[in-house]
C-alpha cells in the first residue's frame, strides 16, 4: 500500500464508534474498494497516530506512524491496487484508545 499525505479536512461530525472520550469516527471509503480508499478519523488533541491494515490471517500489509496529528477530521488515501481480494481489518491507535473496522476489496 503506499499512502498519500494526510491532511486536515472540515471537522464535522457524525455518529461512530463510541469511546469514553465521545464519538471517534473512523470510517473507510468507498467500502468495499477496488484500488484507492479513503481512511477518514476524528481525534479530539493533538496525537500520534498509528493505521496499520491486517489481512484475515492477521498478517499486517500495512503500517505507517502519523507524528502530532492535529485534532479534528483527518483522512489518508491509500492504494491498494498491490492487494489481494478480500476482508481486512484497518485499526488506528490514538493516545485515546484503539478502533478497528473492517474493510473489503474486491
Amino acid at each position: 500500500l503506499a499512502p498519500s499525505p494526510y491532511s486536515i479536512a472540515d471537522t464535522s461530525t457524525s455518529s461512530g464508534i463510541v469511546s469514553d472520550m465521545g464519538p471517534v469516527i473512523l470510517s473507510a471509503y468507498p467500502n468495499p474498494f477496488s484500488q484507492n480508499f479513503v481512511v477518514q478519523f476524528n481525534i479530539f488533541e493533538k496525537s500520534n497516530v498509528h493505521v496499520e491494515m491486517k489481512d484475515i490471517q492477521g498478517k499486517t500489509v500495512y503500517d505507517q506512524n502519523l507524528h502530532s496529528v492535529r485534532n479534528g477530521l483527518s483522512y489518508l488515501e491509500l492504494d491498494a491496487t498491490g492487494l489481494a481480494n478480500g476482508i481486512y481489518s484497518l485499526s488506528i491507535a490514538t493516545e485515546q484508545g484503539t478502533y478497528t473496522v473492517k474493510v473489503t476489496k474486491q
